[in-house]
């Protein structure tokens, strides 16, 4: 079901009668399924951009992904560890390295027998925040480590936090309620002595790598869904302006830096009906009102009639991908053009409508967009957008009792 059929036809009946319309049609993409994997398995459109940074810097801890298991209760130090590698066994993206060759960089896929996976335990009773934040930010080299490690900090008796960091190249936000998910039965398991019984999973994340290939086709080839897209995404941002001037207190530097930093800002309850409201009101989103409020104001600031940002997409378009863990965020670019005498009800008809375009086309690697437009490279902004709106982080982090212990996954800051 796309998104605009969604919006369109909202409700039971009316969405039915779309659906039963569309039913004959059939989609041109190969199936995603577990079969015969060629002998070079290929990286993702995703993991491609993240390999390439780590070959440069293999230290670089920004694209870590840290996140903590809160166990407080009775502990099993070595049912934990067991549970992990259960996890790292059912998950072939855990296990999984990145090699160059003359031909690229692909996975390589290490055998359960050959991955000695251990839980580094951190015995200090002090400095257990500077311990952690230092273990977070140590780096990967994806062409031999393993994109995971963890770490067993013990608090106090009753108390204990696992702390976990995958490389982003194996991990996204979605991924953590699987991940938890997984462990938490094999942890049970472990416990009592079993090995965990899991539903097996549909794919592997190397299936889905082939298949995003396979799918997308060539872009010489003008039926392909690559072609498609970004015939789309061309026309949808030709002549967009290379960035949004802000009134800054400084210029750019010569390079980009990664340090980052965090203003809080708490939108009261009452704020957050009427930005509700008028969501369901106009038909769109609480996310289009966010975006557009953002747009006027980057205008502004600005002094411009023509923004772009930027906004992640999950990339999970099939159910067959739903429980696994692996890297399948895309990066999308939404533009508004901004008229300042209009009414901010016709901005947002016009948001609405750009929005829903741009999330009907999630497909296309943003790599792909950014050389098809021949964009000035730069290394003091990130190309096309500098400013992303990432609205309703909405992971489940899973929490259980087991064997008189509470587990609770937890984010963690970079």
């Amino acid at each position: 079901v796309d998104v605009r059929s969604i919006f369109e036809a909202p409700t039971v009946e009316a969405l039915a009668a779309r659906l039963a319309a569309s039913a004959e049609e059939s989609d041109d993409r190969p199936a995603l399924s577990a079969g015969a994997r060629p002998d070079r398995l290929p990286l993702s459109a995703a993991q491609q951009r993240l390999w390439f940074v780590n070959r440069f810097d293999p230290q670089s801890a920004v694209y870590n992904i840290p996140f903590a298991i809160r166990i407080t209760g009775d502990i099993h130090g070595d049912a934990l560890e067991e549970a992990l590698a259960d996890v790292i066994a059912r998950h072939e993206v855990l296990r999984t390295i990145y090699v160059d060759s003359a031909d690229g960089p692909s996975q390589v896929i290490r055998a359960i027998s050959d991955v000695q996976f251990s839980v580094e335990r951190y015995r200090g009773s002090e400095g257990i925040e500077s311990a952690t934040t230092e273990f977070a930010a140590r780096g990967f080299d994806l062409g031999s480590d393993l994109p995971i490690r963890a770490m067993l900090v013990r608090e106090d008796t009753f108390a204990h936090v696992l702390v976990v960091v995958i490389h982003h190249i194996a991990f996204d936000g979605w991924s953590l309620t699987p991940f938890a998910t997984d462990f938490v039965a094999a942890y049970s398991a472990r416990v009592v002595g079993a090995a965990p019984v899991f539903t097996p999973l549909d794919v592997q994340y190397a299936y889905y790598a082939v298949w995003q290939q396979d799918s997308l086709g060539q872009v010489g080839d003008q039926e392909s869904l690559v072609a498609r897209e970004l015939t789309f995404w061309t026309t949808a941002m030709a002549g967009a302006p290379d960035e949004v001037l802000l009134p800054v207190d400084r210029p750019r530097g010569s390079v980009s830096t990664t340090a980052v930093g965090s203003v809080p800002i708490v939108i009261d309850a009452a704020t957050g009906e009427r930005l509700a409201a008028l969501a369901r009101r106009s038909g769109s989103t609480q996310f289009m009102v966010v975006h557009a409020i953002l747009a006027v104001v980057l205008a502004r600031l600005g002094a411009t009639d023509d923004v772009v940002v930027g906004t992640p997409v999950a990339g999970r378009g099939r159910p067959e991908l739903d429980s696994l863990i692996g890297m399948f965020v895309n990066s999308v670019p939404l533009r508004t053009p901004v008229d300042h005498r209009a009414p901010f009800t016709s901005l947002l008809e016009v948001v609405r409508e750009r929005d829903l375009a741009a999330f009907a086309h999630p497909e296309l690697p943003f790599e792909v967009l950014v050389d098809a437009l021949d964009l000035d490279r730069s290394t003091t902004r990130h190309p096309l957008f500098q400013v992303m709106l990432s609205y309703h982080q909405n992971v489940v982090s899973p929490q259980v009792t087991v064997h008189d212990a509470h587990l609770e996954a937890q984010a963690l800051e970079p």
